[in-house]
């Protein structure tokens, strides 16, 4: 089993990656319980896809940038 994400002097994640079964649910998730993280994700995915980044880092980061948001909500 996945132990959840744990950042020292922050609380345990609610949300593990292996919990939301992909990147695409996770930031389903947090498209839908974060207030503007669906403008953000969208700003970041464009710049990062100017920047000439590959699919891959876009899909890393974004995941991680939505179990932050889920995190701090």
């Amino acid at each position: 089993t996945h132990k959840p994400m744990q950042f020292k002097f922050m609380r345990t994640t609610k949300i593990r990656f292996a919990d939301a079964g992909s990147a695409a649910t996770i930031l389903k998730i947090a498209i839908e319980r974060v207030e503007g993280f669906d403008a953000l994700y969208r700003r970041f995915e464009r710049k990062l896809s100017i920047a000439g980044r590959s699919n891959s880092t876009i899909t890393n980061y974004s995941r991680h940038m939505a179990a932050i948001a889920l995190h701090f909500r």
